[in-house]
Parts: C-alpha cells; structure tokens; sequence
C-alpha cells in the first residue's frame, strides 16, 4: 500500500491552498476529476499532503512540553531560534514554521475538500464510499489538531476563490468540534470504511480510525461516556489482541509497518522521490557526521533531562525512544542525547522511511484506562487497561491498592502516556487536555535549571520561567502574521 499511496504523488501535488490565496491550480481542475483513476491520484494527493503538517508538529506540540527543547541554545540557526522560542514560551506570529504547517493543513483541506465535491465522477459504488470516508476522516483529523493549537479556525468545507476566502471568518471553538464531530460521525454512521483494511490497502483510513479520533475528541471535551462508547467499539474489534505480542521496538520498525497496533499514521517513502522523512537527520546529534546517520545531525528535538530520568530502571522503551550518547570511530564517546525513534538507515540526508504514528491500539488502552477513572474511579478494569503498556515496557503491573484516589491514578496516566507516547506529538495535547499543563511546566523549568537534577542549567538565564511564570496564552499558537497581512479584518489570539 505504500507504494500505491505514493505512486500519483507527483500529479497531484501541485493542487494548492485555499486560504494562502496561490494560484488554486496548476494542471486544469475541471478537466482532471473525472474518472476513477483521477479522483485515486487526488485522493492519493489527501494522503500526501499529511507529510507537511506531520513533519513539523513536533515543534508546535512536544518542544512546548516538558519532553523536548533544541539542544544548542547559542546556536544561529534560523529555525534553532524558532524552536527556543517555542520552547520558551516565546512564540510570535512570524515563525515560519507555523506559517508552514498552518499552510500545509489548508493545502491539505482543500485536496480534501475538492474529492469530496467531485464524490460523483466515481462510478463504482464501493470506491465511492470509501473516498468519501477517507476524505472526511483526514479533513477531521487535520481541523482536530488545529483547533487545539490555534483555537478558533476557518471551517472550510469546499473549494473557494482567493476573493471568498478574505471574506471569511473564524468559527468559535464549539463549531469547529461540532464540525469534526459530524465528518466522523458521518463515517461512523453511514458505514463508508472497513475496521481493517486489507494488506494492499494499508495506510488507508479505516473505521476504526475514525472511532479512535472521536473518542479522543470526546475525551478532549470530557464527555467521558460519549468518549467510552466509541472506544470500546475498538477495542471489541481487537478482541483477544494483546500489545505484548508486538515488541514496543517492533511497533516502529521499517520492516513492521502498519502492523496490528497502528491504527493511522503518516507514511514515508524513502527513495529519494521527495517523499521521505526528515526527522532522523533533525533529531540525530549535531555535528555527529555518519556515527548515527548518514548526513550527520541537527539536534532539533533534544530529549530533556525530565524525560531521561522519567524512564526507571528496566523499561524496555527508553533505548527504543531515545540515547544518550554515540561513539564515534575512535571509541571515544559523545555525551550528546537524541531521538532515536525516527531513525533509520538513509542513502541521502533527510530521506528516512519511517512512518509517524498518529493513533495506536495502545493509545486506546490508556485512554480507556482514564475514562474508566473518571467514570468509576481506580477499578480493577482502569488498572487492568493501564497495566497493558506496562507490562510490555517490562516494569511491574500496578495493583488497585497502589492508587489511594482518582488523583492519584491520573497521575499515573499521565506518566505513562509520557513515556509510551514520547515523541509522538502527544504530550502537549494531553497535559493541555488534563488542565496539568501550567503546573507541569513550572516544575519542568526549573528543575531543568536545577544543579541537583541537570548540569547543563539550560534555562538559567530565563528568570520568570524558573520563577514559575508562564504566560498561559502561549498555549493557543498565534496566526501566521501573512494571514493578518493580507486580511486586517481577522482577530489574532490573544496575547500576540
């Protein structure tokens, strides 16, 4: 399936924005959807277009958390000074790097959209259904994560002129959730995908995919029964299904793509074709030349020390998400952390083959596990959920008598997702979602400034971060300043 999401990449990548008022086509839209084999390179195109935003994620998510920061605080790099600036809560409305995700999301909402207007050059029914659902699904998953970074967005629902697109407004977050809601629910509740799709369509969106994305809305909204109904119909599907029987190593590996627990994520193709992933030269450590990977590295995402110590002794996920150190040719050690879950083998610089994941089985477990708490409170079945990745990371299972509230078992959660989901844009989100997100990162600046807990002081000069200063409205990302520029009339979030 790879190879078939990417094989029309190039016809259809040229289809453009439709809210940074470029040209909306290069190759005649109204003559191109109109067979199947068309509307399959468009719908290709929808898959593509989820490399942009991916790729740049981690740094609106996770280096605004306690998990990630870039590791050379002196450094002139343009794009170095953009993720300080995040990572210090610091983010202004021209990092270019928002600019390209938010650009990437709309390009990618308009390929969407455009499949889902022309629904009807399709001629056979099934395909039909299932481009439809596909369509819907990635526009959800794309306005989902919007509207937790941005807050209010633009809901645009087909393709419109450079002219209608200045005239538009951003809807309240209520819509925006009510809008994501009803695509999925429109999935759900017209049958257009398959829980699994077979071996030579993997990647595909899948139904289950799409209940996983609405339960994690629900949860989001704290509607904790809405959020276990939809859940639970996955993990029925899974039935007699154990995480042990994929190593957390194996999860990830280039020879066991989209096995069992990935549920959605975003592919790469290595090949030089310029469709690979970046992110094992990004994350791998400056300066390291070929001793880690081909090219050398940027040390873009830099594993904190908070992260480091958060893996105990025998958890069998810490060399699998992160090192820290390499040796080089001589022997000799360098003492420099980085990311290791993107890495693999590349014949050119940012040309990896790993996927992202985006939503896995485990993922459902642990968000079960803290419904069942918020529901019922720590329950044998709450423990049980929670002791699924547990188990597997080879640490003890947790007892019912080891939480003494609904506080407490929170807390565990938390901890657990930390380290389960590391590196995998989800940090931010679920401490934002908890309401922890303040409290985490007043202990986070300044224990990462503390001489008893980290010897590189990497906040020491940041005074009011380590005096537990956070600027709260930093939580909701900034509008690209070329947005404003070419309409006046939208409102900037508060604080920029």
């Amino acid at each position: 399936m790879k190879n078939k999401l990417f094989i029309s990449a190039i016809m259809a990548l040229s289809l453009s924005s439709c809210l940074d008022l470029q040209p909306i086509s290069e190759i005649g839209e109204d003559s191109f959807y109109s067979n199947d084999d068309e509307m399959e390179a468009a719908l290709t195109a929808c898959y593509n277009g989820l490399q942009t935003p991916i790729k740049y994620e981690w740094l609106l998510t996770d280096v605004r958390t306690d998990m990630a920061r870039p590791h050379d605080e002196n450094s002139s790099n343009s794009t170095v000074r953009s993720i300080m600036s995040l990572d210090e809560l610091e983010a202004y409305a021209s990092i270019p790097e928002i600019e390209t995700y938010w650009n990437g999301v709309y390009n990618n909402i308009y390929r969407c959209n455009m499949v889902l207007t022309n629904l009807s050059k399709i001629k056979d029914e099934g395909k039909r259904k299932n481009a439809e659902g596909e369509a819907l699904f990635i526009r959800a998953y794309h306005y989902f994560n919007m509207v937790r970074l941005f807050g209010p967005v633009f809901i645009v629902t087909e393709p419109i002129s450079a002219q209608e697109a200045m005239s538009y407004e951003r809807s309240s977050v209520d819509k925006v959730y009510s809008f994501i809601e009803n695509d999925l629910k429109t999935i759900i509740d017209n049958d257009l995908l398959p829980d699994f799709q077979p071996d030579k369509e993997l990647g595909r969106a899948t139904m289950l995919a799409a209940r996983t994305l609405l339960g994690k809305m629900y949860l989001t909204l704290h509607k904790y029964t809405e959020a276990q109904a939809q859940l639970s119909k996955v993990e029925q599907a899974y039935a007699g299904y154990d995480l042990s029987s994929i190593a957390y190593k194996d999860v990830f590996s280039t020879t066991n793509e989209m096995n069992k627990e990935i549920i959605f994520a975003v592919r790469f193709k290595a090949g030089n074709v310029g469709l690979g992933n970046p992110m094992g030269n990004w994350f791998a450590p400056l300066g390291s030349e070929s001793y880690v990977i081909n090219g050398s590295g940027l040390s873009w995402n830099y594993p904190t020390s908070t992260l480091v110590k958060a893996y105990t002794a025998g958890d069998k996920r810490k060399d699998v998400v992160l090192a820290e150190s390499y040796k080089k040719s001589d022997g000799t050690e360098d003492k420099t952390r980085y990311v290791k879950k993107y890495l693999s083998p590349v014949s050119v610089m940012n040309d990896g083959e790993k996927d992202v994941p985006v939503l896995r089985y485990a993922d459902v477990l642990l968000m079960l596990a803290e419904i069942e708490n918020e529901l019922n409170g720590p329950t044998q079945k709450a423990v049980d959920y929670l002791n699924a990745t547990v188990k597997r990371a080879g640490l003890p299972a947790y007892k019912v008598s080891d939480f003494k509230d609904l506080v407490d078992f929170r807390l565990a959660v938390e901890n657990e997702r930390f380290k389960e989901f590391a590196f995998e844009n989800q940090r931010f989100y679920d401490l934002v979602r908890t309401g922890r997100y303040v409290e985490v990162m007043k202990h986070y600046y300044k224990t990462e400034t503390d001489d008893k807990h980290n010897d590189e002081l990497y906040y020491k000069d940041k005074t009011n971060l380590m005096n537990g200063v956070i600027p709260e409205y930093q939580m909701l990302l900034p509008l690209p300043t070329s947005l404003l520029d070419v309409n006046p009339k939208i409102t900037q979030n508060p604080g920029y």
